[in-house]
């Protein structure tokens, strides 16, 4: 009898190993625990290239990667068409979120927010420069800015003279 208990405990314990080749396995490996090893790790841009993080989406990333997926990427200060790069004499069309409105209802723009030199559907309010400093022309009122108190951190925001609604 007791012979027959120790064949069917071996039976029974080599027979599924024989019949399918495996063993069984504790933890696979998730897709998402697994990292692709050709992406480097990402860079972080130089203190005066970063954005804070509450900017609008004109605004330049606050992090870039060195992956081939998201490309180069050019510092702010080589860009030609910033607020704060506005020559003298010039003017552009920068988005809504551009401009920032504090408590006392003074606007201030946000220098490295790109500007185009024609209207847009997302680029609306056209900011001028000339020797007194920036000035905002509003050419429609679709867009309300909320007036309230904000940090501008370590962004030296640009103070807009004087203000224009047509």
């Amino acid at each position: 009898m007791k012979w027959i208990i120790t064949l069917l405990l071996a039976f029974g314990i080599c027979v599924p190993t024989a019949i399918w080749g495996q063993t069984p396995v504790a933890n696979p490996k998730k897709k998402k625990d697994l990292k692709d090893a050709d992406d480097p790790p990402p860079i972080k841009q130089e203190a005066s290239d970063m954005s804070p993080s509450a900017v609008s989406d004109t605004s330049p990333p606050a992090l870039r990667t060195n992956t081939p997926k998201a490309g180069g990427l050019l510092p702010i200060g080589l860009v030609r068409n910033t607020v704060e790069g506005l020559k003298i004499g010039s003017q552009g069309y920068v988005a809504v979120t551009t401009v920032k409105v504090d408590a006392h209802r003074k606007c201030w723009l946000y220098p490295y927010s790109l500007f185009s030199a024609q209207k847009g559907v997302d680029k609306t309010v056209l900011v001028r420069r000339d020797s007194v400093g920036y000035h905002m022309v509003v050419e429609d009122d679709t867009h309300k800015w909320e007036a309230e108190d904000f940090d501008q951190g370590s962004v030296k925001y640009i103070s807009v003279q004087t203000i224009t609604a047509k």
